[in-house]
């Protein structure tokens, strides 16, 4: 019942863009229909998404005498299109590195003679990358167990020190501009871990 009779105006905020409600405004006075979406406010502060959609109401004469005004709550909406966003985001980013790493050793090879025993290791790490990448897409796919909390981790007493070298050595082959130094004790006790979640997690840092 607060609401009758007022202007929607009373919704608005700080965050409510001034150039959307221009638009607004601009379309009135040309007594044109218009469909906005604003950042709006409850009563409590909380912000929501609203869709705005305006459409004039002429008489006889053509002539406007009011506007019918149709309110929507599209806050659901705009949060999935903010997670779709930050997937593409994310995958893009996900993705960018193993495919560097695929696409710059196998060049290498292409370009340059190596030595068998380098050879063997650079086919190495291209295998290494395939599998990650293949893991990563097969994560992506399964969104739904991820956001569940259904994601399954392998943890394992793992050897620190040989999973860090194992990482950094995609690297350090000349694929980037920056040459990596592992500097650790040789004492380093095992960890319990998934080693593929960490070398993806160290993977994305080295990579920014």
């Amino acid at each position: 019942m607060e609401v009758l009779g007022r202007n929607c105006r009373f919704l608005q905020g700080p965050e409510t863009d001034q150039t959307t409600l221009e638009k607004l405004r601009a379309a009135i006075r040309e007594e044109q229909e218009c469909v906005v979406e604003l950042l709006n406010y409850r009563k409590d502060g909380a912000p929501f998404w609203n869709r705005f959609a305006i459409t004039p109401v002429r008489n006889a004469q053509s002539q406007v005498t009011h506007y019918i005004g149709v309110l929507s709550d599209v806050s659901e909406r705009k949060e999935m299109d903010r997670l779709k966003d930050e997937l593409v985001s994310t995958v893009s980013h996900e993705l960018r590195t193993p495919l560097t790493s695929l696409r710059g050793f196998a060049e290498l090879m292409l370009k340059r003679d190596f030595s068998r025993e380098k050879q063997r290791e650079f086919l190495g790490i291209i295998h290494r990358e395939s599998l990650r990448l293949t893991e990563l897409i097969n994560d992506f796919l399964d969104l739904q167990r991820i956001e569940s909390g259904r994601q399954k981790y392998n943890f394992a007493a793992r050897e620190l020190t040989p999973l860090l070298n194992e990482t950094i050595s995609v690297f350090n082959q000349g694929l980037g501009k920056h040459n990596l130094r592992l500097n650790v004790s040789s004492a380093l006790p095992p960890v319990h871990v998934d080693a593929a979640r960490l070398q993806q997690v160290m993977t994305n840092l080295l990579s920014n």
